[in-house]
């Protein structure tokens, strides 16, 4: 394809100065010596040509459509791959609008670069090569002069052509970070109404606008200084040259057909420097566009399969933890030190205050995060020396905020297991206490569930979520937070069902309802990245530490709920 296209450009960039050049001989051959039969012979081979430069740009047309598609779908489908294979912590560093905005914009650009920036470069370069070539073929001295001018044009904008770059990628960094604020309050578009918010966000989205204003005026101006100055020097080299050659054929040191093909051929020679200066937002554009999303592409995983990683086997014995210590950034450790273990197919209960560290337990289990010390064993394996996928296969999560995708109701449980029957569906759904709910439905399973599960409530998308987690009959099953949104009673439904489920698998959650914790064989009590107590209920309540004062604070509650 490239081949073809390559060919084809230059084709239709020699044709063009093929044509002014043909003035020469029609002056000088044909009109002037009144030859009729040649004149015939030029024009007839002129109108070949043109039949023939029509079919060329047809099939190069075609062959760039397909070719720019191509490549900006590549380019597209690499960046979807690499962002997907990051670790957590990119997607804490970078805002999730930010990096769509590298996905449609910033390839947009690209993809205009390709479309706009290569057909043009190539015909505006073949067109000039073959016009000067021609011009020295007609008279060498004023060719000579036509040069000097040529490399003024291309060498004088270099010089500002980095800095155009860095303001171009200044200004499409705030596009992103614009595109980022649009998405959060998009998001949140309830809560800045519940909290009449609307004139606060409002006024802070005219200011990042007025920021934009100001990086685009400056991006966008040096970008046509740099159109504008081959074109204005250009014309006045062409006017000189005008008056040169004016004077030779007055001379008759030139003929007139040699004048007139010189002087078009200038012309041209301006028109095709015109049609590069005229891609040069386009080439400033696509540079910075390809260096945001090369700066993505260049990002590595923090969390990867080490050389000679290893199937993870079945869980046969533990989890359990090592002397682990973690920490998001270096300013601040989230657990510190912590040590414990889980028996196979019993069920365990973090418990503590907000932020204790609960959730980044469960992230490390996951392996989303690697431990900055210490180690996580599944039985007596180093979980960092398993394929990733091999651990996440044995594990159903159900995180504390549900995401669920635009699809059915069956389609988003059997995402948990793609190649799940109807039954097994069923069965999951049965098991996360929803399939009522869902039977009722006009369509059943086949029921859409819009946008992010927004045609359900909390507690019915934190059930499906479960259910999702269920069908794939994990080894462990992992709950942060999952039944926090459902009422008292059905939740005491999901934590009979995880009990039953712990003599299948390793259910371990987190939860602050103390009243479900006493129903674990484990609870594990962490307070500032720290277990600082673990045992049964009865135990933890006669220690007297933390859990009880805890359970002390909720008793209330609990009564309330058991009465019912």
């Amino acid at each position: 394809m490239a081949v073809v296209l390559l060919c084809c450009t230059l084709f239709e960039a020699a044709f063009e100065p093929v044509i002014r050049y043909s003035f020469k001989f029609l002056i000088d051959k044909a009109i002037v010596p009144r030859d009729f039969s040649y004149l015939i012979l030029i024009l007839f081979i002129l109108g070949t040509g043109v039949i023939l430069y029509s079919l060329v740009c047809l099939i190069g047309d075609l062959f760039w459509a397909r070719f720019s598609i191509i490549v900006i779908n590549d380019i597209r489908q690499n960046l979807f791959d690499h962002t997907m294979a990051l670790s957590e912590d990119f997607f804490r560093r970078r805002n999730s609008g930010d990096i769509l905005n590298c996905f449609l914009s910033d390839s947009a650009t690209i993809e205009n670069g390709l479309t706009t920036v290569i057909p043009y470069a190539l015909l505006g370069a073949g067109s000039i090569l073959v016009s000067v070539v021609m011009l020295f073929s007609l008279h060498w001295p004023l060719a000579l002069f036509n040069m000097a001018g040529l490399l003024v044009c291309f060498l004088v904008p270099r010089f500002f052509i980095k800095s155009a770059v860095q303001r171009s990628f200044a200004l499409r960094q705030k596009e992103g970070k614009i595109a980022g604020r649009l998405q959060e309050n998009l998001v949140s578009h309830s809560i800045i109404r519940a909290f009449n918010l609307e004139r606060k966000v409002s006024k802070d989205l005219a200011q990042e606008l007025k920021e934009l204003l100001r990086l685009a005026v400056r991006a966008n101006f040096i970008v046509y200084f740099l159109q504008r100055i081959p074109n204005v020097f250009f014309i006045i080299l062409a006017l000189i040259i005008l008056g040169f050659g004016t004077v030779l054929a007055y001379k008759g040191t030139i003929t007139m057909g040699t004048l007139v093909s010189y002087q078009i051929l200038s012309l041209g020679l301006s028109s095709s420097i015109a049609n590069i200066t005229w891609i040069t937002p386009s080439i400033v554009e696509a540079q910075a566009g390809f260096q945001r999303i090369n700066n993505i592409l260049e990002e590595k995983p923090v969390v990867r399969d080490v050389p000679g990683a290893k199937e993870l086997s079945h869980l046969k014995r533990s989890i359990r933890f090592q002397d682990v210590s973690f920490g998001y950034d270096q300013s601040r450790k989230a657990l510190q030190d912590i040590s414990f273990s889980i028996p196979q197919n019993s069920f365990a209960v973090f418990v503590g205050p907000s932020g204790s560290g609960k959730t980044s337990i469960l992230n490390l289990l996951c392996r989303l995060y690697d431990p900055d010390s210490g180690a996580v064993f599944f039985d007596e394996n180093d979980i960092r020396t398993v394929w990733q996928v091999s651990l996440r296969r044995q594990i159903g999560l159900v995180p504390q905020i549900v995401t669920l995708f635009e699809a059915t109701i069956k389609e988003n449980i059997r995402l948990g297991k793609l190649n799940a029957t109807d039954e097994e569906v069923e069965w999951a759904a049965r098991k996360a206490e929803i399939h009522d709910f869902i039977a009722a439905l006009p369509s059943g399973y086949d029921t859409p569930i819009g946008e992010s599960g927004g045609g359900l409530s909390e507690g019915q998308k934190q059930r499906v979520a479960l259910a999702r987690a269920l069908i794939r009959k994990p080894a462990v099953i992992l709950l942060d937070e999952a039944t926090s949104a459902l009422d008292p009673i059905t939740e005491a439904g999901i934590f009979e069902t995880l009990g039953r489920l712990s003599g299948e698998s390793t259910v371990i959650a987190v939860t602050h309802r103390l009243h479900m914790a006493r129903r674990a064989d484990h609870i594990l009590v962490v307070s500032a990245g720290r277990i600082v107590a673990s045992g049964s209920h009865d135990k933890l309540i006669d220690q007297d530490g933390l859990y009880a004062r805890l359970w002390s604070e909720k008793k209330d509650e609990t009564d309330k709920i058991e009465s019912q």
